[in-house]
């Protein structure tokens, strides 16, 4: 029996637990619980939701982020649920504490400065968990310890993923279809391993740390490089309320809420266009709010690069968006994408056309923040992607992986300010990342 085969037959049981076990048994519980909290009236969509969020979170790490993914989806799920899932940002099942002492131990440098070490992890991931501890000097940090074997995990469960899919299409003709499936199940791959690299995350969060040391709106926690390894990563705490958090607190003002939700998404967008290297993971469990007003990112595991022409390329595609111009749309997406030899010049152009001029109307509420539910950034890019697809455009990893970052953060902003005006809080990050470098003012406020 092949390697693969193994794999896939050790995973099986593991996949059989979660939706058994926390899927099917766990609705009696659940039920019970929401009951105890008066929640009757959605109490069917609670309980699912939290019955998906627990098969998730016990199934593996791919499972947890395709979860992580619907938590920000309100507008195809009831928002009950997406309650309930938004619990894998943080609440999932954490390794046994005896692990994490093995992980730590192996760092000796670190093992020897550890004054004391809580057993209950303050948070816990898709593929690691964090603990507060207190080193000798007195100074409280957190330790990140990646989970056993995660890397195989993570392949076995893209094995599982795949294996549906070349099912799926044994006797189908939609080659397209099953590529590009295949291709976003890589890059998915390729982005999760990426984050299992700990000696990669501690570089960026060095990086973003020095870019907001001296700022006033931001923060970066700085690293301990000197007791971190590729499973261990040693940083400062941060002291404040996940933005998962905060949206549901009572008392913060609906002016405040807007001024955050603007403040983050216009960062993001400052990181992407001017920067070239921006947080690629921006959901609203690593997005926090301190007490002293500024906004923290956590969990750097993934991050985004773009060169400077590429910067300028995307300025350019995003205003070609917000102007709702289908021929500089259809431009961009010619620009960022790859197709075969036999793509149809005419009849993509044709499709791209009636889609932008279709959404007219409805983008332009929604960009402005008066949009009815339903209309969201998301489905109408999704509208443009699938003509691409079919017509056999392959869109890169690294534009793919920006398109979810923007879309993420734009999903928090208006989770914070429903009302949120995207395209005014746009414009002046998009033409000011389109004016000559020597013409910008060099002392500018972040």
């Amino acid at each position: 029996m092949s390697a693969k085969w193994i794999s896939l037959a050790k995973t099986l049981p593991r996949l059989t637990r979660a939706v058994v076990g926390y899927g099917f048994f766990g609705f009696p519980k659940y039920s019970a619980e929401e009951v105890l909290k008066g929640n009757i009236r959605n109490i069917h969509y609670a309980v699912l939701g939290k019955s998906l969020a627990r098969v998730f979170a016990n199934a593996g790490p791919v499972w947890i982020k395709t979860g992580q993914i619907l938590a920000g989806r309100s507008d195809i799920l009831p928002i009950e649920m997406c309650y309930q899932l938004e619990s894998l940002y943080s609440d999932q099942t954490p390794m046994p504490f005896r692990a994490v002492k093995r992980k730590i131990r192996g760092q000796k440098r670190l093992f020897k400065q550890i004054q004391r070490i809580d057993r209950k992890p303050i948070g816990v991931g898709s593929i690691g968990q964090v603990h507060e501890a207190v080193l000798k000097d007195g100074g409280t940090v957190v330790i990140k310890v990646l989970r056993p074997k995660v890397q195989q995990l993570v392949e076995s469960d893209i094995e599982w993923f795949q294996m549906f899919i070349d099912s799926m299409f044994f006797l189908s003709k939609d080659k397209e279809l099953k590529q590009g499936l295949t291709s976003s199940l890589n890059d998915l791959k390729g982005a999760i391993l990426e984050e299992t690299n700990l000696t990669q995350e501690k570089e960026s969060i060095q990086r973003f740390h020095k870019k907001y040391l001296k700022s006033s709106k931001f923060f970066v926690p700085k690293v301990y490089e000197e007791y971190s390894n590729k499973e261990v990563l040693v940083m400062e705490k941060v002291k404040g309320l996940p933005l998962s958090e905060l949206r549901k607190k009572k008392g913060l003002s609906d002016k405040k809420r807007a001024e955050l939700g603007e403040r983050l998404f216009k960062e993001l967008l400052t990181q992407v266009l001017e920067d070239g290297d921006f947080h690629a993971d921006p959901h609203a469990g690593n997005v926090f709010y301190l007490e002293d007003g500024r906004l923290a990112f956590i969990d750097l595991g993934l991050t985004g690069k773009f060169t400077s022409k590429d910067r300028k390329r995307l300025a350019q595609a995003v205003k070609a968006f917000f102007d709702q111009d289908s021929k500089r749309v259809i431009k961009a997406l010619l620009e960022f994408g790859e197709h075969n030899e036999s793509f149809d010049l005419e009849q993509f152009e044709e499709e791209i056309i009636e889609v932008v001029n279709q959404n007219k109307s409805e983008m332009r509420s929604y960009l402005s923040g008066s949009g009815k539910k339903g209309d969201t950034l998301e489905n109408f890019v999704s509208k443009l992607f699938e003509i691409s697809r079919r017509h056999g455009i392959y869109v890169p990893r690294d534009t793919t992986l920006l398109i979810k970052t923007l879309v993420t953060v734009e999903g928090v902003s208006r989770s914070l300010a429903p009302e949120f005006n995207l395209a005014k809080s746009a414009a002046p990050v998009v033409v000011g990342s389109l004016v000559p470098k020597w013409m910008k003012f060099p002392f500018r406020s972040r």
